[in-house]
């Protein structure tokens, strides 16, 4: 498996590429627009080919399962925004060759504004790709997501052309490797984030759905479709194991990325606590290359915010709420989209990665230092795990009795009362 994903570091994305090739367009256009106006006008062959292919619907979807896999995300959505952030982003970036683009072209690594914004563009086509019929030709989830790939194949396109770009030791920027790396980042790594805060496994049925879901918009952002992991629950955890075993070996790129996301939030404050919690998510060897702390203090705290969201991830599948509770996830969504802040998010390349970098920031940005491979599988937080965890000699579960059990009365009390109700066709 190492020596055929060595093979797809060579790979970008052809259609995508030879669209850009042809329109060569400059930061902050939107080259979707562009190619869908010469794809109506006729005017641009290739432009047509590319909007004709993607419009047809492969035969292996399964709409009936996309749409399970949405309402799996909506449901579980507090377990699976948490895995997001501390599994797959701090987690997936810790790899040198994806950190490497990011650190080029500053992508999650600028100012605070600029690293909120990136986030809050990559949220907003995750959340759209969850509405109802949003992935259907031409609708909202459909778009948002062939708008990254054409920022994708924008950065790919100019990282390519820097003189400080290795791409015989890095690959291709953005290549199939990465793709496949970040789609499993969004799918298979947010079904062991779901299974790190309930203490086991979702049902099989619920896992292949979440996982066709990821096949699906693997397919549209340019992963190919022979390459896409996502084809099953077995495959994508297979895949996911030997990426790990190929490129995850952090760097100092890897830790600088890490520590520029956990202190973004709420300008740094509460931190340590963000670094304790992304340690349980992505465990210790994993977290003590990334340069994390340990503190017993913060260890406590960490596990009671796990207690916490167990039990709430708990509460909202008893029959007396689980409907409230998924129509309000799913208004909470819908809120960000359409009247938060995701409302304006742009999918476009906003300036072109530099020229050169002097000889201090190139060591900086593009450093590389070779570590021990710090995993070799993927963490599950158990209930033993809490059950038998001290803090000054007295169990966790004994101090946090009380603080959970009024937690856990007052989720059910919140989720008792009655939501604005909204359609959710």
């Amino acid at each position: 498996m190492p020596s055929r994903l060595q093979c797809l570091r060579s790979e970008g994305d052809v259609m995508c590429d030879m669209l850009l090739e042809t329109f060569n367009p400059q930061p902050k256009d939107d080259v979707l627009d562009k190619i869908l106006d010469d794809a109506k006008e006729s005017s641009d062959l290739n432009a047509k080919n590319f909007i004709h292919a993607y419009s047809e619907v492969p035969a292996w979807v399964d709409w009936e399962q996309v749409r399970r896999g949405q309402k799996v995300f909506i449901r579980d959505l507090p377990a699976c925004g948490i895995s997001l952030y501390y599994l797959s982003l701090v987690g997936g970036f810790s790899a040198p060759l994806i950190t490497k683009v990011l650190r080029a072209t500053g992508y999650l690594t600028s100012g605070r504004k600029q690293v909120i914004r990136r986030l809050a563009d990559t949220s907003q086509m995750i959340f759209e790709c969850l509405m109802p019929d949003s992935l259907l030709p031409n609708n909202k989830g459909w778009l948002s997501v062939l708008r990254v790939r054409f920022l994708h194949g924008m950065v790919r396109r100019r990282l390519k052309s820097r003189p400080y770009w290795n791409e015989k030791e890095w690959g291709v920027p953005i290549n199939q490797e990465d793709m496949s790396a970040t789609l499993l980042a969004f799918s298979y790594n947010v079904l062991i984030g779901i299974e790190l805060v309930l203490g086991k496994p979702l049902n099989r049925e619920d896992q292949e759905c979440y996982i066709h879901l990821w096949r699906y918009i693997g397919w549209l952002i340019g992963v190919d479709d022979k390459h896409n992991p996502c084809t099953s629950v077995d495959r994508a955890k297979a895949t996911l194991e030997s990426i790990v075993m190929h490129i995850l070996e952090p760097d100092e790129d890897s830790r600088a990325v890490a520590f520029h996301l956990l202190q973004v939030p709420r300008n740094g404050r509460g931190l340590a606590f963000r670094q304790h919690l992304c340690r349980k998510f992505i465990g210790d060897k994993l977290a003590d290359s990334l340069g994390l702390p340990v503190s017993t203090l913060w260890q406590s705290f960490t596990y009671f915010f796990m207690i916490c969201i167990r039990l709430y991830s708990w509460v909202i599948r008893l029959p007396i709420v689980k409907d409230k509770a998924y129509t309000f996830h799913y208004n909470l969504i819908r809120k960000a989209l359409y009247e938060g802040e995701l409302k304006n998010a742009q999918h476009v390349l906003t300036s072109d990665p530099p020229e050169f970098f002097t000889l201090n920031e190139e060591s900086y940005k593009l450093g590389h230092d070779n570590l021990p491979s710090p995993i070799t599988g993927c963490p599950v937080l158990r209930t033993h795990e809490i059950r038998d965890t001290k803090v000054a000699g007295y169990p966790v579960w004994q101090k946090l009795l009380v603080s959970t059990a009024l937690f856990t009365f007052g989720t059910v009390c919140l989720l008792s009362r009655s939501f604005p109700e909204r359609s959710l066709v």
